[in-house]
């Protein structure tokens, strides 16, 4: 056998053997979440700036708190942080823990470098030169240090094998701007087992990913991405153990998931930002656990929330009988309605199918199968005032939910609303719709 196939075989036994020390649990399309959170820790013991928050396989919880300037640790989710790091580090935005709890620190504001704190040894190191914080880190599974400099618009990488501490720029170019190889203010980062690396590009208000050894990112989520989906200033990315996404919306105070086709919100999704158990305000960041609970710092709550996962199997009974609607309805295929459809002309849904009395509909192929339950730009589906779902779909057969249609017109994503319901039969959904107030709005679907 020759050299070359050795080396092969003995970097692909290396690449098996790694592994991550963060969670990354798999979820059903069926999953469910606790809307309303309980708050893991309140600004009595986080502070008032709570950015960066890393969760390990043993369910140890490390949060930068940076109005006293530490981390915080919690182990095994104890109900009271049992470690405190104070050293010397300012202002630090992002972190990221390895299996054996050491810790990578941003201090690019106080000594332009990343920090490593060793568990074994109680010492902190530079490991990384950087010219600005890094608002997000990461560590990839062959140890290569990743940094998002917000400031300079780029991502830098620390290969692992690296003898020096000045690493490379791999996304962005020095300079903001919404072109392909460019940034603007990036955040939150992660790299998947295949060196791709995702990023939350804020002020761009979308999600990059940059294939290893590529210069351009494709842009996955928010503006300029083929299926839309409006994002504010997202500071997050994470991806779950089927890569789906998960986005901390920041602007629009949400959870966000990737789900087959589109996209769902989790959390925050009346996009107004509050104190109340369902509600967020400029959240900067989440992790799951091992069970698959959602943790966010929620920042201007000056809070730590936690969803609880309730529900992640598909389960149908046979027992009930689908209520009358699941094969009494009007069937509409009409690609114009579907929210990639810009406006060619102006239809209305005053003038039909739609009535003031309301009937069942379900929607299907060209059309979508499900109204859009995020905002959509005007002037799509057909219409002028666009009509979008705002809330979530009832995930268990037979049961039907009411909810509300918003209609987006100038700055105002709800200008105009108007009841609607909507059942789960087996695998499809059928929607009951009145006429909307005015002409021409229409609903929209995906």
């Amino acid at each position: 056998m020759s050299t070359k196939n050795w080396i092969i075989i003995l970097l692909a036994t290396t690449y098996t053997c790694l592994g991550t020390s963060f969670n990354q649990p798999k979820f059903s399309s069926c999953a469910k979440w606790n809307d309303a959170a309980t708050t893991f820790a309140d600004q009595n013991c986080i502070g008032q700036q709570p950015t960066d928050i890393f969760i390990n396989r043993h369910d140890n919880i490390f949060v930068t708190e940076r109005q006293n300037d530490q981390i915080l640790i919690w182990y095994k989710q104890s109900s009271f942080y049992n470690k405190t790091i104070v050293a010397n580090f300012t202002n630090s935005w992002g972190l990221f823990a390895t299996e054996n709890n050491d810790i990578y620190i941003d201090n690019g504001f106080h000594k332009s470098a990343v920090d490593r704190w060793l568990q074994n040894g109680s010492v902190i190191e530079s490991v990384m030169e950087v010219a600005s914080s890094c608002t997000g880190l990461f560590v990839d599974i062959v140890k290569s240090l990743y940094c998002s400099s917000s400031e300079s618009h780029t991502i830098y990488k620390l290969d692992h094998n690296s003898s020096a501490l000045r690493p490379r720029v791999i996304a962005g170019t020095g300079c903001s701007g919404p072109v392909m190889n460019m940034l603007d203010h990036p955040h939150g980062i992660f790299v998947d087992k295949d060196f791709r690396l995702y990023v939350a590009d804020s002020r761009n208000n979308r999600i990059q990913r940059f294939d290893r050894d590529e210069a351009n990112g494709i842009t996955i989520a928010g503006f300029g991405a083929e299926v839309i989906f409006i994002l504010d200033r997202p500071t997050d990315v994470v991806l779950d153990g089927d890569d789906h996404m998960f986005i901390v919306d920041s602007g629009n105070h949400r959870i966000i998931r990737s789900i087959s086709g589109g996209f769902e919100c989790l959390f925050g999704c009346s996009h107004t930002p509050g104190i109340a158990p369902d509600q967020l305000n400029e959240p900067y960041a989440m992790a799951f656990d091992s069970n698959g609970n959602i943790f966010v710092t929620d920042v201007r709550n000056h809070r730590i929330q936690k969803f609880d996962l309730i529900q992640n199997e598909c389960v149908q009974s046979t027992m009930t009988p689908l209520p009358t609607q699941c094969s009494h309805y009007t069937l509409i295929t009409d690609s114009t309605r579907n929210i990639n459809s810009a406006r060619t002309t102006v239809a209305c849904d005053r003038q039909g199918p739609m009535t003031d009395s309301g009937s069942w509909f379900r929607f299907s192929g060209d059309a979508g199968t499900i109204l859009v339950n995020y905002t959509v730009p005007i002037h799509r589906c057909e219409t002028d005032a666009t009509g979008w779902f705002n809330g979530t779909f009832p995930s268990e057969t037979g049961t039907t939910s009411s909810r509300t249609v918003c209609y987006h017109w100038g700055n105002n994503i709800c200008n105009w609303s108007n009841g609607v319901a909507v059942t789960k039969c087996s695998d499809f959904y059928v929607f009951f719709l009145v006429a909307p107030p005015v002409c021409s709005l229409r609903y929209c679907t995906v």
